[in-house]
This record gives C-alpha cells, structure tokens and sequence, in this order.
C-alpha cells in the first residue's frame, strides 16, 4: 500500500512540475507526424505560407510548479503538439516573458497544415539561412553573446563571465545580455563561479557567433550559476526578446 501511495505522490509531483497544455483542435482528419517531421515556426506577425490548413491552437503555460519551461523548451512543445495534432507549421500568437508571477516563459500559437512539401522546405531552408553570422564579410573577428533571460529566482545574483584562465570578459545580472569580440581563434574555455563553477568549451572561428544562455539555479546559500550553449536561432530570438542594453 505505501508503495502505491509513493508511486501516486512521485506522479503527481511529476505532472505538477510539467508545463500546462491546452490545445483545440478544429481539424481531426489530420494524422498525426512523426517525430522527425520538419515543424516550422513562425515568430509573432509573421504571415503563414500560402495554402496552409488551419488545424487548431494550442497554449503552453505553467501550472504554478512548472520547471521546464524556458524558451527553447516550450517551443520543442509546441512543436511536438503541433505534430500530435497532424499540423507541421506553428505561428506564434503570443509570448509571455518570465516575470515575478511565473518564471516561465508562456506562449500561445496557431497550428496549420500545408502539404505543399517544396514550400515547406523552401521555408525551412530560409529559417536556416536567416540565422547565419550577421558580421560583416571578412571581418576578422568573431563574437560570443552571453545572455541572461529575467528570472526571480535568484534574480538578485549577478556573476562575472570568465574565458579561459581568470581573464573577466564581462558579467551578467538578471535581464542583462553583453558581447564580447574574439580574435584569438581556436577553443576557448567560458565560466562562471558562484557557489559551483560551471564551464563550457567552444572552438571559436573568424566571423562565426556565437551564443550563451545564462542563469541561477538553486544553491545551498548562493545560488548555482549555469551557462548553456544555445544555436543562434534561438539565441538571437530569446536575447532579442529580452529588448536592448
């Protein structure tokens, strides 16, 4: 009987912890996608290909205990209830950014169905061409982004970004963002200390970006500072959320 009881309270403290879906779907005759289906999407106020179905719309929130609720990981949701709903473009309708009624982020969108698989690959090719290296041609650079989306928690900890031995390339506080020119190419040690010293390695080349999400996790007393590598499409699109500094 315990182990049952256990077994309830871990699955209840599972689905609490999970982001709070709620989806309406108008089209059923869709089938569902598989997992390797390209899904695009489309960011606020972009226009939707030609031909595409609506199919329905669905909504990512937080249940109040919700943890796994980033940016990056509530549009992966987004696109697997896209692909759940047989749909294979999301076109976000709304964003909510973290803020001291919820650390998540929370979003709205449209999901469509266009079965016209060349313009479909024609826009997955342009989203992928969109995101490559803004720097100028033969610029004799390279640029690392740190940035560091608003959270309460541990929103009053900032901490210095560190790259290779003790040399301080900048810091970041919560709701602040920098960037840092590179010209010594090769890989590259970036880190932090709080009460951990989290790090990442990163082979930097001429004329490339590159982009570094950052954050506070709970500590024993301080708290536990983390940088995580994200690709350029996200990270220009999460940092350009955060406004400019």
């Amino acid at each position: 009987m315990r182990s049952i009881i256990l077994l309830l309270a871990v699955f209840v403290f599972a689905i609490s912890c999970s982001p709070r879906i709620k989806s309406s779907i108008e089209k059923q005759e869709f089938k569902q996608l598989s997992t390797h289906t390209p899904v695009i999407t489309l960011r606020v106020s972009v226009a939707v290909p030609e031909g595409s179905v609506f199919v329905g719309e669905t909504y990512v929130g937080d249940t109040g205990f919700t943890t796994k609720c980033t940016y990056t990981e509530v549009l992966e949701i987004l696109e697997t209830e896209a692909r759940k709903a047989g749909a294979n473009i999301v076109s976000i309708q709304k964003i909510k950014k973290p803020s001291f009624a919820s650390t998540c982020y929370r979003i709205g969108a449209n999901l469509y169905r266009n079965t016209n698989i060349q313009l479909v690959n024609g826009y997955i090719e342009k989203q992928q061409n969109r995101y490559t290296s803004r720097l100028p041609e033969n610029t004799d650079y390279a640029v690392v982004h740190f940035y560091r989306p608003h959270n309460p928690k541990g929103g009053l900890i900032g901490f210095k970004i560190r790259m290779d031995d003790e040399t301080v390339i900048g810091r970041v506080r919560d709701g602040e963002k920098f960037s840092y020119k590179i010209k010594d190419f090769g890989l590259h040690k970036f880190w932090a200390r709080t009460e951990n010293i989290t790090q990442v390695y990163e082979n930097i080349e001429r004329g490339k970006e590159y982009f570094f999400r950052c954050g506070i996790n709970f500590g024993a007393v301080v708290g536990r500072a983390n940088i995580e590598q994200v690709s350029p499409e996200i990270g220009i699109e999460e940092s350009g959320l955060m406004g400019h500094q």
